[in-house]
């Protein structure tokens, strides 16, 4: 599990940066501590990844939340 700021070293976002997309429910940390820490296991740290290349080759905020969106329907039973 990685704290906010080994999340944002580890995937060259910023905290700030962060913190913004899971506003926007585009990355959620999967715990949170009693101090309100957020943690990101490795299947946040391949969200934050998507969601930063995505943003990279032009997509919007909207766009990837519609991907999102629909990936979890191929996935629901």
């Amino acid at each position: 599990m990685l704290k906010i700021s080994e999340l944002a070293a580890r995937t060259g976002l910023t905290a700030h940066t962060i913190r913004f997309y899971e506003k926007h429910d585009l990355i959620n940390a999967s715990e949170r501590s009693e101090a309100g820490y957020r943690y990101y296991n490795e299947a946040d740290i391949r969200r934050a990844d998507f969601v930063k290349t995505a943003r990279n080759i032009g997509f919007s905020l909207e766009d990837i939340s519609r991907s999102e969106e629909h990936t979890s329907q191929l996935h629901s039973p």
